[in-house]
């Protein structure tokens, strides 16, 4: 349903220069498209959230997901070829699926209660109930192994961005229903205007997607080196990063498709509080900053170093792949 907001999937993708859905070195550039460039991540005094408990999850976990029905968090663990699941509850691994041989990310199906899970040898999604915690499908069809997947609540599909296309699979025929021939390094939903944004790591744009025509309806021009991405349905924006801090964070206003540039961007993985309106983003030294919507300002940080990372709503925690085979579990109160 339109209006919600749903986790952002993230895998691990290892490009030249930073360990994210990005690549190269940044340059300065200009843009028709950026506005706003004045502005700035201030910090204000707040005392910082720590990392409540640490959670051994596998050998080497590359992505994470929230199912908001269940109350647990899945985790794949690229090594050992599995997935954990963990209740939000105990924080207790409740029990370890193994699936492909290479399970790179995930995404949380809300509407069927299912896992979507794409594997990186072949490029086939796994579909797991959430109900009977096992594999119900297999989609084939995408052409190469995926960077990130998201979850459109408005159509019922799963956007899978890979080198070559952004592929759509629907959730009821669980088959690759279209396929859009542009370079994504990472993808986000935005449910109020029925679009995904899709970032090309290797270029300077992000391309906006029309989710009623599976097609490319305008490409936006930002900073250099756009990494991952997080949507803020409060204000109807989508945060990009970059591969350079001192290009800035670029906040697209998705009334418009006007560019704001925060000058001190963070560059990293991002996720989105909905009920504090607040963005989690990894820092350059692999922590995590506390960013506010309204005014851009850091909060608080986190200790924990990070990968990627999953907000869960019911139990207003953070869950962060923090190390090899380790989760941390941080309440982000401040």
């Amino acid at each position: 349903m339109k209006g919600k907001l749903y986790l952002l999937a993230i895998c691990v993708l290892i490009l030249p220069s930073l360990v994210l859905a990005s690549c190269g070195k940044s340059s300065s550039t200009t843009s028709s498209n950026l506005t706003n460039t004045s502005s700035s991540v201030g910090t204000t005094t707040s005392s910082s959230p720590s990392v409540a408990t640490t959670i051994t999850v596998g050998n080497n976990p590359t992505s994470i997901a929230y199912d908001s029905g269940k109350g647990e968090i899945f985790v794949v663990d690229g090594d050992s070829g599995s997935v954990a699941i963990i209740s939000d509850s105990t924080n207790e691994v409740l029990s370890t699926l193994t699936v492909d041989p290479a399970p790179a990310c995930l995404v949380y199906d809300p509407a069927k209660s299912e896992i979507f899970v794409a594997d990186n040898n072949d490029g086939s999604v796994m579909v797991i109930s959430d109900v009977t915690n096992a594999v119900v499908a297999t989609v084939t069809g995408l052409n190469s192994p995926p960077n990130t997947m998201v979850y459109d609540s408005g159509k019922g599909e799963i956007f899978v961005s890979e080198s070559g296309a952004v592929d759509v699979i629907s959730d009821s025929s669980n088959t690759v229903v279209a396929s859009i021939p542009i370079t994504a390094t990472s993808i986000a939903y935005d449910s109020a205007k029925g679009e995904i944004f899709a970032p090309d790591g290797y270029n300077s744009n992000v391309a906006v997607i029309s989710d009623s025509t599976n097609a490319v309806v305008t490409t936006l021009t930002v900073s250099p080196y756009p990494g991952t991405i997080a949507y803020n349905a409060a204000k109807g924006e989508i945060f990009v990063s970059v591969s350079n801090a001192a290009e800035g964070l670029n906040v697209i206003l998705d009334s418009d498709n006007s560019i704001k540039v925060v000058k001190g961007g963070i560059p990293g993985y991002y996720s989105y509080n909905s009920g504090k309106n607040e963005l989690y983003a990894e820092t350059a030294n692999y922590t995590v900053s506390i960013l506010t919507d309204s005014s851009s300002k850091v909060v608080a940080t986190l200790s924990s170093k990070i990968g990627p990372m999953a907000y869960d709503a019911g139990k207003n925690e953070l869950f962060i792949v923090s190390g090899y085979s380790t989760i941390s579990v941080v309440t982000p109160t401040n």
